[in-house]
């Protein structure tokens, strides 16, 4: 088991590589946000590894600090400087992990407008190339109402974590 400083120079170290991490997966956010509002760019914000494996890497980097700050508490003496330090590792851990999570639902969010806005791109040019059939116009439609569905509930999820999460 190591000693209290070793898991306090443990979780500096996890603190700035989880604060760097999420500095790029923001950015990444930014650019995809960026991307959305631009109509011949919305297919390459479907392409979710980079995001997946960014996304991998910080929750397991936040799962790592949380255990070492575990294992802080563990290996204090009770002073009042150790509680402090250790508050100060668990309150960055909160803010890094509401942090990852906005930031999460924002890109989820990009790219469910991407797809929305593929798929009404889709249904226009299918239009236009074909006068179809009522049915294929119904069951076209009824594809656009649940893609639009899924963009709503997934506007209404982010409104409440930001309501329970801040």
């Amino acid at each position: 088991m190591l000693s209290f400083d070793q898991y306090r120079r443990e979780a500096r170290g996890l603190e700035n590589e989880i604060d760097s991490k999420l500095a790029n997966y923001s950015k990444y956010s930014a650019s995809l946000s960026q991307n959305s509002l631009r109509d011949d760019d919305s297919t390459s914000l479907l392409a979710n590894d980079v995001s997946s494996s960014m996304g991998a890497e910080i929750e397991q980097l936040i799962h790592k600090l949380g255990e070492v700050n575990d294992n802080l508490t563990k290996t204090s003496d009770s002073s009042t400087l150790a509680v402090n330090h250790i508050s100060n590792h668990r309150s960055k851990l909160h803010d890094f992990t509401n942090e990852f999570k906005r930031v999460k639902t924002q890109i989820t969010s990009a790219r469910e407008h991407a797809e929305l806005l593929i798929s009404v791109r889709d249904d226009i040019s299918q239009y236009k190339n074909t006068g179809g059939t009522r049915q294929d116009n119904l069951l076209r439609e009824r594809g656009s109402i649940h893609a639009s569905d899924r963009v709503a509930d997934s506007i209404i999820g982010y409104s409440i974590l930001k309501i329970f999460f801040g």
